[in-house]
């Protein structure tokens, strides 16, 4: 009962923090039997829940075992409630590694029984759009659980990439991206004759698949051109290809290709991609410099559109002052918390949204009791609980969009202020995409033989 109310609890958190959530591919997932769900790991414990959030099949996870000892009761008890199981890694400290040994035994015991475990096989939790190596850990839990019960399980593995488009930032997007289901059993015949090579020919068998998966970005000083190329390409890439801007899938689709042609092109064509880098570089540090926004800037609206869009905002402020004044105390205290609490931006998310959940869970009850007490009205409270989380949702949207409004007018003064140096960005933008135009024409043809 508790696994399934937290499950559904944070799934609505899930939809507040984030502005889309999608996962693709979920038919391929077994409705039974042992089970191994794989994914990459760059939003701290937060990617256990979501995993557990939004994969239909009740399971275990596996979280670093320090966050127990961190924790208070209240917290530990909730930690075994929703399936998660404490495992110890050596860069925490040598002393607890002993324990592994009754992590393992309880994870044959979930396997054993036909269940799944999520396990995140890189063995740490970096903020980054990159496959990190593989540890053992995964492939030692499904030859031991095998092992045990005769090699009899029929063991499954599916992997499952994350993206986050900005996994710390309020209001961006996550997509989930789900694999078919992969037999193990000519790992377990390696297994057999030798237990070392079956191991790590398992664990080399995971890396390339979970990449398959995921965006991967090869090396981190790729990691800024990127970005850029994403804001600067990724809606062209998207029309060209007939695709939609909207749809989580199409956009998942195309940033991926985007990670894989400068893999590849940084090997077979550097000299070409680092001249575009460079100017790229250049572009987008005078945009900082002079607080621009590229995203604005290549989609300037007309004034009817403008004038659309101010009329918009001005109607629809009654509705969010409304969820403002009934949302800001909880959304402001868990904020505060994770600002305070959080050292490392891998967790900022996870912290605000754990925050929230309890801040939430405590006033909105609370301010249905007032709410009751001050009407006395049995008909309208329903009513009012159900508007406290729609209408705190709209305000959170309202002013991601009065923020873009303003920077939208902000241009627009930029543009009847400084004509020629914002028509020479325009030049300089345009010369960059030219330039990713070639590149990618280039991609096609050397991957295409």
């Amino acid at each position: 009962m508790v696994y399934h109310f937290i499950k559904h609890l944070t799934k609505a958190a899930l939809l507040t923090f984030y502005g889309n959530v999608k996962i693709r591919g979920l038919h391929h997932l077994p409705q039974t039997g042992s089970l191994i769900i794989c994914s990459n790991h760059t939003n701290a414990f937060l990617d256990a829940l979501i995993l557990g959030a939004y994969v239909p099949r009740k399971m275990k996870s596996l979280p670093r075992g320090n966050i127990f000892f961190t924790s208070g009761p209240v917290l530990r008890w909730l930690f075994r409630e929703v399936g998660m199981i404490p495992i110890f890694r050596a860069i925490e400290g040598k002393e607890n590694l002993h324990r592994n040994a009754a992590t393992f035994q309880r994870c044959y015991g979930v396997l054993a029984n036909g269940g799944a475990i999520s396990v995140f096989p890189e063995g740490i939790c970096i903020p980054e759009r990159r496959i990190k190596a593989m540890k053992k850990g995964a492939a030692r839990i499904v030859f031991g659980a095998e092992e045990l019960n005769n090699y009899s399980l029929n063991t499954r593995i599916i992997f499952i990439g994350m993206h986050y488009q900005k996994a710390w930032r309020f209001k961006t997007d996550l997509f989930l991206n789900c694999s078919r289901a992969y037999s193990i059993q000519e790992f377990i015949e390696l297994y057999k004759e030798n237990k070392v090579r079956g191991i790590n020919e398992l664990t080399k068998f995971l890396r390339p698949k979970l990449t398959d998966h995921a965006v991967h970005i090869a090396k981190p000083e790729y990691d800024a051109f990127y970005n850029q190329i994403e804001t600067l390409y990724i809606r062209t890439l998207i029309d060209q290809h007939g695709l939609s801007k909207d749809n989580l899938t199409h956009r998942y689709i195309v940033s991926r290709e985007i990670a894989r042609g400068i893999n590849y092109l940084f090997d077979a064509n550097p000299e070409d991609i680092t001249s575009a880098q460079k100017e790229s570089e250049a572009y987008f540090n005078e945009l900082n410099s002079l607080e621009l926004d590229d995203g604005i800037l290549q989609s300037m609206p007309g004034i009817l559109k403008l004038l659309l869009k101010i009329l918009w905002t001005v109607l629809g402020f009654p509705l969010h002052l409304y969820g403002l004044i009934n949302n800001y105390i909880p959304a402001k205290i868990a904020k505060t918390v994770a600002d305070k609490v959080v050292k490392k931006i891998d967790f900022y998310s996870s912290v605000t949204i754990m925050a929230g959940i309890c801040t939430f869970l405590f006033f909105y009850p609370l301010m249905t009791v007032g709410f009751w007490l001050a009407t006395g009205s049995l008909a309208l409270t329903p009513i009012y609980i159900i508007t406290l989380y729609l209408s705190g949702n709209y305000s959170a949207y309202y002013i991601e969009d009065f923020r873009i409004l303003r920077s939208t007018i902000s241009h627009i003064l930029f543009r009847t202020r400084h004509e020629s140096r914002f028509n020479e960005l325009l030049r300089k933008r345009a010369s960059i995409v030219d330039k990713l135009v070639g590149l990618k024409e280039a991609y096609q043809k050397r991957t295409a033989k």
